[in-house]
């Protein structure tokens, strides 16, 4: 711009030369003053020197100057034009990612709200089931101590068991053999008495009876112990 504008000083200022040669000095007043009859005669034959000068002009290199000139500046304008057209796109440019920015901005903050929302889900469902799991836990542990007081108690009723089979058992075999005893017939082979087999039979009666009972007494304990062992 500041080229074009030398340009057309430089211009505006040959023709002023121009024109005071030709008009004088004063060339600006004499043509808002009325003119003469003489001075437009004058100004006629200046006119018809002009056209003349101009035809002389289209005929020599002078047109093909001005026209050379004339390509100068319309390339300086083409120029200007680009490099204004430039700087705007690239103000259009830096609004587009100012907004592009705040647009990414905001989207980002929605992103992570939503994500402290989700994380705090996550963490509240993980304390509830840390929770239920520790309930579990202590659930699990009484349950095995229950079991292991059960096994204990299942062991000793047992040996109790066991203890009172083998102590009946011993007991039975016991009087089987005293019974085997007493009727056997004596060494000296002689035939007893009345009152020798009265009391043998009375002594047989009682052992008989007694070993009776104390088998009903013994099967009624172990009864009893199986049925505390099947409770259990």
């Amino acid at each position: 711009m500041k080229e074009l504008d030398l340009e057309i000083e430089k211009c505006e200022a040959k023709f002023h030369l121009d024109r005071v040669e030709n008009d004088g000095e004063n060339y600006v007043q004499d043509a808002y003053l009325m003119p003469s009859f003489s001075e437009v005669e004058q100004k006629l034959d200046l006119h018809s020197d002009e056209n003349q000068i101009l035809e002389d002009l289209t005929e020599s290199d002078g047109i093909v100057h001005l026209e050379e000139r004339l390509a100068y500046y319309r390339m300086l304008i083409e120029k200007l034009s680009a490099e204004i057209e430039k700087e705007v796109k690239s103000v259009c440019t830096e609004i587009n990612e100012d907004a592009e920015g705040a647009a990414a901005g905001e989207l980002e903050s929605s992103n992570l709200e939503n994500v402290k929302c989700d994380l705090e889900k996550s963490m509240k469902a993980g304390l509830k089931i840390h929770s239920h799991l520790s309930g579990i836990q202590k659930e699990i542990k009484y349950t095995d101590s229950l079991l292991q007081m059960k096994a204990k108690e299942y062991e000793f009723l047992a040996k109790e068991f066991n203890s009172l089979h083998i102590s009946n058992k011993d007991g039975y075999q016991l009087k089987e053999n005293r019974g085997k005893e007493s009727e056997a017939p004596n060494s000296s082979g002689e035939v007893p008495s009345l009152t020798q087999r009265v009391f043998n039979l009375y002594t047989n009666d009682t052992d008989s009876d007694t070993g009776i009972s104390s088998n009903h007494s013994q099967d009624s304990e172990t009864t009893g112990g199986d049925m505390v062992l099947l409770s259990t």
